[in-house]
């Protein structure tokens, strides 16, 4: 649910304080001009997941319900999680790019912006010759950051069969 502070008859907090005495355990991505530390603190206390300040770019919001899908799907599914599973879960609503602290030696922050850039912009499943086509970037460079995208939980890795040899490796943006 995306949510504001200041609704006609009442807070959206107090909103969202009424659903949860209701049973009701909807998500809640906080869209509002409210800037005060207190009702950034009341929103995460009672559940947001997310919270967006007025006024905000398309890109702003893009990036939080990104990371809302990409937390989604990160909780599909039964069973038990391991830790780096469990990294990932809490790690979906940071944003949708890697910041360069989260980065390994070696890589740049630009290159993974390039690639991110260039599977989110794509109709579908890309193979790294195909990432590394429209970028003008080495087919081994765009699999190196596509590995490391894919470790990190943006970037879906799936295989495609053919007829005979190794299965094609195609990458998606989650």
């Amino acid at each position: 649910m995306l949510l504001d502070h200041y609704l006609p008859d009442e807070t959206g907090l107090s909103l969202v304080r009424r659903l949860r005495q209701l049973g009701h355990h909807t998500d809640i991505i906080m869209v509002t001009a409210a800037r005060d530390i207190a009702t950034v603190q009341a929103a995460m206390r009672h559940g947001a997941l997310q919270y967006l300040v007025k006024p905000f770019t398309f890109a702003g919001l893009r990036a939080k319900l990104e990371g809302y899908a990409a937390l989604r799907r990160a909780l599909e599914g039964d069973g038990e999680a391991g830790q780096d599973q469990v990294d990932r879960i809490f790690g979906a609503l940071g944003g949708a790019s890697a910041g360069p602290a989260e980065l390994p030696k070696g890589h740049s922050a630009l290159t993974a912006d390039l690639v991110r850039e260039v599977l989110r912009g794509a109709e579908g499943p890309l193979s790294a010759q195909e990432v590394a086509e429209r970028s003008s970037l080495s087919r081994q460079t765009a699999q190196r950051y596509l590995k490391l995208l894919e470790r990190t939980g943006r970037v879906r890795l799936s295989l495609k069969y053919g007829e005979t040899g190794r299965p094609e490796h195609r990458y998606v943006w989650v």
